[in-house]
């Protein structure tokens, strides 16, 4: 439901400026909601303690093939493992449906947590390659890390009211 991308989205927010990236626009999930989910084209799964929601995932398919797009939890509840029971609940659910395979998604290499939650449901690692084209020479360039690192830690210091006006601002231009 739309209501559960929103519980979902509250949890993105929080978890991105953890990370210390902007999160997507709230219009953004809004057309995943209406586009994808809304047609039966993907779903959300949510876990929640005592009323309060502490761990959710957006997972979009095509055909009879599912993909885990979107993870966030709250970092105080991290010992209760719920994102290893909606992962859980999400396979189970994909089962019964009869879908065929699950894509865990892009991770960074540097996100060895994540990494690690991936492979303990089986998922296997591939590399992926990127290229980045500067425009002005048309050469291929490496991106600068250090960049990243430094606005990285500007994200994780705003307030999630500020960070959400970057991310609308920032995926307009960049994302």
């Amino acid at each position: 439901s739309e209501e559960s991308v929103k519980k979902y989205y509250r949890l993105h927010c929080v978890t991105r400026k953890r990370q210390g990236v902007p999160p997507q626009p709230y219009s953004f999930f809004r057309n995943i909601h209406k586009r994808l989910i809304a047609e039966d084209n993907g779903f959300v799964v949510l876990a929640s303690k005592g009323g309060v929601v502490i761990a959710g995932a957006v997972y979009l398919s095509f055909g009879k093939r599912a993909m885990y797009k979107f993870g966030a939890s709250k970092y105080e509840y991290q010992n209760l493992r719920a994102n290893s029971l909606v992962m859980w609940e999400a396979i189970k659910k994909l089962q019964r449906s009869g879908f065929q395979s699950l894509c865990f998604g892009r991770t960074d290499l540097h996100r060895t947590g994540l990494r690690r939650f991936k492979m303990g449901f089986g998922a296997a690692e591939r590399v992926i390659n990127y290229h980045k084209l500067d425009m002005r020479t048309s050469t291929f360039v490496k991106p600068s890390s250090s960049t990243s690192e430094r606005y990285e830690s500007i994200f994780k210091a705003m307030p999630v009211p500020l960070l959400r006006m970057a991310g609308a601002i920032l995926y307009r231009h960049v994302g």
